[in-house]
């Protein structure tokens, strides 16, 4: 996303964010938004420079102005999605939500969402998220733990044994993960994967 962006913006832009010199790339974007100041894509490619300089209100704030000026620019909800989620906002919700109006299908943001839902407590809904999430929780220990849990509060035991076993082999400390599968595989009636 990033180089896509910058790549239409010209070669010294699109070279800092090849080469992830994002220290440059926001002092070329600031540059250039001094004469274009409602280029949405170099609002958005602030943002994404900003975030990775882990600077997250000001990186909320560059893709908020550019969706003040293209409310449906999906590059600039995207970054305002995972930047706002990142800082654990209380924005992240609704942003997730518009996303999900304009994607049904996105991965990413189902995982988050599922999380958020698990995080208000909410677990149908999380469940609900998590069900079509697909490889965006396959590096996520945490949210598949979180499934997981749901999983066995809807007494949905097989089910959360496997989700587990993926947290398991995703988590590298499988110290958790291992004695929550252990709990879902008894839950299952399934002794033998939980003495494993």
């Amino acid at each position: 996303l990033c180089t896509m962006l910058a790549g239409s913006q010209g070669d010294e832009l699109a070279g800092a964010m090849g080469a992830q010199r994002f220290g440059d790339v926001l002092r070329i974007v600031d540059a250039r938004l001094a004469a274009q100041p409602r280029d949405v894509r170099l609002l958005t490619i602030r943002g994404i420079a900003l975030g990775r300089l882990n600077r997250l209100p000001e990186s909320l704030a560059a893709f908020e102005r550019a969706l003040a000026i293209d409310p449906n620019s999906v590059p600039a909800l995207k970054g305002a999605t995972e930047v706002a989620y990142r800082a654990r906002s209380p924005k992240a919700a609704a942003l997730v939500n518009r996303v999900l109006a304009l994607e049904p299908h996105d991965e990413t943001a189902r995982a988050m969402a599922g999380v958020l839902a698990v995080e208000g407590g909410r677990c149908d809904v999380a469940i609900r998220h998590f069900e079509r999430s697909g490889a965006a929780l396959d590096a996520n220990a945490s949210a598949l733990s979180q499934y997981g849990g749901c999983l066995l509060r809807a007494d949905r035991a097989r089910e959360a044994a496997d989700v587990f076993e993926r947290a398991v082999r995703v988590s590298g400390d499988g110290g958790a993960s291992e004695y929550n599968l252990a709990v879902a595989a008894l839950q299952a009636r399934d002794p033998a994967r939980a003495v494993q």
